[in-house]
């Protein structure tokens, strides 16, 4: 028996409103989340793996951002990985600011087959986490350009995943 995939998409901004950098993902999704308004979900969230891959399993596309933290990357650069298809880059793979957070969620979402149809990562790296701090400059304009990337993607342009970098 196949299993009904959900249509609308999901929309997942990792982090915390209260460490700096960390709050990027929690940005980006509730900022694209009033572009698109009902026609995606949006979900704000820490991280925990098992919860997560109960909101995405049976959907058709999940979107992903959250910051990573890439030694010798610079601050406020892109990545965005094609998970459905491929590994999350070992460099950023845990460098999440979380213990156990979007790279576990994926890793045993695969091995128990409970992954999206089509499901993308959205990471900004970022170095400023320190707590009551607001996000960096450089990071707020990565967040801007992922902002308008994943809104042009989700409104139908093709051509809008411009921004990977692998």
């Amino acid at each position: 028996m196949s299993v009904q995939r959900v249509s609308k998409p999901l929309l997942i901004g990792i982090g915390n409103r209260d460490r700096g950098d960390d709050q990027v993902g929690i940005y980006v999704a509730e900022k694209v989340g009033e572009e698109m308004g009902p026609a995606i979900d949006v979900l704000i969230h820490r991280g925990d793996p098992a919860y997560l891959i109960q909101q995405w399993e049976n959907r058709e596309l999940v979107i992903v951002i959250d910051a990573v933290l890439s030694e010798g990357t610079p601050e406020g650069e892109i990545f965005c990985w094609d998970v459905a298809n491929e590994m999350l880059a070992v460099e950023t793979a845990h460098a999440s600011t979380h213990h156990l957070g979007v790279h576990e969620a994926i890793e045993l979402a695969k091995a128990l087959h409970k992954m999206p149809g089509k499901f993308y990562v959205y990471g900004i790296n970022a170095m400023a986490y320190a707590a009551g701090q607001p996000m960096s400059r450089r990071v707020c304009a990565g967040a801007e350009k992922v902002t308008a990337e994943i809104t042009r993607f989700l409104q139908g342009d093709n051509n809008a995943r411009n921004v990977i970098i692998e």
